[in-house]
């Protein structure tokens, strides 16, 4: 009997092992396919419109209906087929214009009263971040998904609003309402700003010292203190620095110089800041200058403002140059001279690099990103006096 069992063991022993060795050459079972690019732009479109038409029913203030609108959509905007001339800007600049014979246009219908809807460019989450125009009654609305701590970009904007007026009439949008949605999307409703945004760097160029005038009067109205970088980002800065400099972000030099800087531990000027200060945030109106979007708005070194404004420049030495002038700061400038303190922000913005390079992965804006950060990794070598690294390549 125990050679019969034997016997069996090593037959059933042998049909396993040819089943796992026919295994280790069959092809694997074709999965299940995705959904297609189109199909995950579709969903996240008819997410956005969703919030729209939530948010119009439940605030007073904003035009709503129920019956279904006839609409266009291409990449990321919905608009009417007769966009109103007035909320032109609101619309990518390469998405403008007629779209009369365009490839990619969808037709669609969905019971929302905005003019249009921009879902933002480098938003890939499954929940979506969108700004809606109402050209009759003059109002924009802002929708963003909060965060696990509570907050949402409609926090900052609204604690913004009536702290950046109150200290620089006009330099912000009015804001009329704040609310929530079911499913943990914030939104707010604000005036919609007449003007042109500075979209070029010239443009933004000839009006750099009403801009960084402006901004001064923000941070003389709200405060300056000081604050060392070990106060401001903790052991973290070092950290995340240490990791561009294995991923080969920045030349050798340029990485020991940032971290010399950063343990010199001295002091940094810190205010209220707007915290994306690109071209197409600020727009020229009758009245004046405008800053919009200040969803990222938050207490910061100052200079976090001005590496923003620095890297759009269309002559970054004389942008330098100005805001070493017109951001002296008095009885309250840094302890580090004013391009270092400007290297610092620089540094730290480089800090977001690795994270948001894995999460462009395969994303077409990706490219965009990169010669971005070739830009910026360029300007940070030339406040330090030391020549530029070859371009990111991560």
């Amino acid at each position: 009997m125990g050679r019969d069992w034997r016997k069996r063991s090593r037959r059933v022993g042998g049909a396993v092992l040819r089943r796992a060795r026919r295994g280790l050459t069959a092809p694997a079972p074709p999965a299940p396919p995705g959904p297609t690019p189109q199909q995950r732009q579709d969903a996240r479109i008819e997410e956005a419109l969703a919030a729209v038409g939530a948010v119009e029913a439940s605030e007073a203030g904003l035009p709503a209906t129920t019956s279904p609108v006839a609409l266009l959509a291409l990449d990321r905007v919905v608009r009417r087929p007769d966009l109103p001339a007035r909320l032109a800007h609101l619309v990518p600049a390469s998405l403008r214009g007629s779209w009369e014979g365009r490839a990619g246009v969808r037709a669609l219908e969905a019971p929302v009263a905005a003019d249009a809807v921009v879902l933002a460019k480098f938003d890939l989450g499954s929940r979506v971040k969108l700004r809606a125009g109402y050209a009759e009654v003059g109002l924009a609305l802002a929708v963003q998904p909060r965060r696990a701590d509570g907050t949402s970009g409609v926090t900052g904007a609204a604690r913004s609003a009536e702290m950046v007026n109150r200290h620089v009439p006009g330099l912000a949008p009015t804001l009329h309402a704040v609310g929530t949605l079911d499913g943990g999307y914030d939104w707010l409703v604000e005036d919609w700003v007449e003007g042109e945004p500075l979209v070029s760097d010239r443009r933004l160029a000839a009006h750099l010292d009403p801009l960084l005038e402006r901004l001064a009067e923000l941070h003389r109205g709200h405060g300056v203190r000081h604050a060392r970088p070990a106060e401001v980002w903790g052991e973290s800065f070092l950290e995340q620095w240490g990791t561009v400099r294995e991923e080969g972000l920045v030349s050798d030099a340029v990485g020991g110089a940032v971290a010399r800087l950063v343990a010199a531990d001295r002091l940094l000027r810190v205010s209220w800041t707007h915290g994306d200060l690109a071209a197409s945030n600020v727009l020229l109106t009758d009245s004046g200058l405008v800053v919009i979007d200040w969803e990222h708005a938050a207490e910061r070194p100052v200079m976090y403002d001005g590496a923003r404004l620095h890297l759009f420049a269309a002559d970054p030495a004389r942008t330098v140059g100005r805001i070493r002038t017109l951001w002296a700061g008095g009885p309250t400038r840094s302890t580090y001279p004013p391009e270092q303190e400007l290297a610092l922000l620089h540094a730290r913005l480089v800090c977001n690099a690795p994270r948001r390079l894995a999460r462009l992965a395969g994303h077409p804006r990706r490219e965009i990103y990169l010669r971005q950060l070739t830009r910026q990794t360029d300007l940070l070598a030339g406040l330090l006096e030391l020549p530029p690294g070859p371009p990111p390549t991560a």
